[in-house]
């Protein structure tokens, strides 16, 4: 009768290893270019999640060119008109296709988050930080690979 529970915690922590393992993307470089918001709180939060799922962002400025398939991550924030602003968060990791970024660059992972609670402050920067961490649970872990 003791067998049995370790037998199922084994099969547990097993499988919660191979889940781990399969929630990766692998890439050359994991480097991303990074298209933020006018936020710069929010901009900073954002690279600092891409640096713990194993990606070396890097800022798209205007007049540098992408280099075909290079990774690029695009966020864009929206508030409503509100007393209370809600928070939307809409964040793409995307491969370029050319060397701007365009719409019909494949989407590897897009998420759009919208917050409204909690309701500390009217200007709401507390749901919007909320929001880009929620965005950032879906995202791969990013592992390097050679060529």
């Amino acid at each position: 009768m003791s067998k049995r529970p370790i037998s199922i915690l084994t099969l547990f922590l097993l499988n919660s290893i191979v889940l781990a393992s399969a929630f990766t993307f692998e890439h050359p470089t994991c480097k991303v270019r990074f298209v933020g918001g006018e936020s710069k709180k929010l901009n900073e939060l954002a690279k600092e999640k891409l640096k713990e799922r194993n990606y070396e962002s890097q800022e798209l400025v205007n007049g540098k060119a992408l280099i075909v398939n290079d990774l690029y991550y695009v966020m864009d924030v929206a508030k409503d008109k509100k007393l209370y602003k809600t928070c939307i968060i809409t964040s793409e990791l995307k491969i370029a296709s050319d060397r701007i970024p365009r719409k019909k660059d494949q989407v590897l992972y897009k998420k759009e988050i919208k917050r409204s609670l909690p309701r500390i402050t009217f200007k709401g920067m507390e749901r919007c930080k909320m929001a880009v961490k929620e965005t950032f649970v879906h995202i791969p872990t990013c592992k390097k690979v050679g060529y």
